[in-house]
């Protein structure tokens, strides 16, 4: 998914990001809850002329312009969950308490919502594409691509990105105490990371409106 030139900038603030968060954890702590409709996005065909502002050229990915999307609805709260799943991945990646062959099982399925295999040039290419300011910082940053000089984060779009990231990181580091030491939902923090990782995998549900122009 591209976001056209024309869309607004990232404009989610710490009260949108905790109840993303919060919908999240929730589940684990309601077994009996099989999915959450987490929000319909609305795409058309990719047009060049409206992505002259992309952070990322798809051609450098040797993407076919048939494979990509505009994202017209839904980009805050995709954009959000990217940033979520990010997080995640780096907060387990630093969990001392996990042994490495999880952690790899883990992060690979969380590599997997972010990036899409591109079979053309063997490289992952992400899976949602930001335009302008906050496209660069969120390459950088969110996605952890090769360091931008045009990844500003004193703008608005970034700012708030970085918003974002610190209130899933302490959402996530509230959950991890709430669920296995509280309420005792999760055994341990593996069984923590497991639970969480499968939520966004399998539970989290986006329903796309596809119109043709």
């Amino acid at each position: 998914f591209s976001v056209p030139d024309y869309q607004r900038d990232y404009e989610w603030t710490n009260k949108e990001n905790s109840t993303l968060a919060d919908d999240v954890f929730n589940l684990i702590a309601d077994p009996s809850s099989s999915s959450h409709f987490t929000g319909a996005i609305v795409t058309t065909p990719y047009n060049r002329v409206d992505g002259i502002k992309s952070s990322i050229k798809i051609e450098d990915y040797q993407i076919s312009e048939q494979n990509v999307k505009h994202l017209l609805d839904g980009q805050q709260r995709l954009t959000s969950l990217m940033v979520f799943i990010s997080v995640l991945k780096k907060t387990i990646s630093e969990d001392t308490s996990i042994v490495e062959a999880r952690k790899n099982v883990f992060v690979r399925q969380l590599e997997g919502l972010l990036f899409g295999n591109d079979w053309n040039s063997c490289q992952q290419a992400p899976k949602l594409i930001l335009n302008s300011d906050t496209g660069y910082y969120f390459n950088q940053e969110i996605l952890g691509l090769v360091p931008d000089e045009q990844a500003n984060g004193r703008l608005k779009g970034p700012r708030r990105l970085k918003t974002a990231i610190k209130t899933y990181k302490e959402a996530i580091a509230d959950a991890k105490k709430d669920l296995i030491e509280d309420m005792h939902y999760c055994k341990d923090e593996d069984e923590f990371y497991a639970r969480t990782v499968d939520v966004i995998r399998n539970k989290m549900i986006f329903v796309e409106i596809a119109c043709d122009k």
